[in-house]
């Protein structure tokens, strides 16, 4: 009797053990593992839109009757786009609880680096109707040192800052 009293024990002890072990791990996956991956994909998108977009810039006539640029319409969306890879960015950082904690675990950027690529977001997002390629390119750039990006590896393109 003693014997079948201790494994009914082992075997509860057991089971509850294993459900709250299920639980915890799927409280952990939901908040943090995949709330991270999608940060990760969202600076993913950030990365394609840097590429993509990179020709983004008003529709100017050249010498010799040539134009160059896009659309204001096809700006728009581009627009659009940016502004909402800005919000998703601010949004994928308020899902996360204890973001601090939780971002150098999963090695992601700052709160600061996550809040000023936003703000750069919106800022090309501004300036696409009213500037040119290297005030688009210090945008893209600031986007890309505060995500950890990479872009343009290889081209050196003078700044508005530089001198461009």
């Amino acid at each position: 009797m003693v014997q079948l009293t201790t494994i009914i024990i082992t075997a509860s002890v057991t089971f509850i053990l294993g459900i709250l072990s299920f639980v915890l791990s799927q409280v952990l996956q939901r908040l943090y593992i995949e709330a991270a991956q999608e940060l990760r994909k969202t600076i993913g998108r950030v990365a394609h839109a840097l590429i993509f977009h990179a020709n983004a810039i008003p529709q100017t006539e050249m010498i010799g009757g040539a134009v160059c640029g896009l659309p204001r319409e096809t700006l728009q969306k581009v627009s659009n786009d940016l502004r909402c890879l800005a919000s998703d960015l601010r949004a994928a950082y308020n899902v996360i609880p204890t973001y601090r904690r939780v971002g150098r675990w999963f090695k992601l950027p700052s709160r600061g680096n996550l809040f000023r690529a936003s703000a750069e977001l919106v800022g090309w997002s501004n300036a696409l109707f009213y500037s040119g390629y290297a005030a688009h390119h210090d945008f893209r750039k600031e986007i890309a040192n505060a995500l950890g990006i990479e872009i343009d590896a290889n081209v050196t393109i003078p700044t508005a800052k530089e001198g461009a």
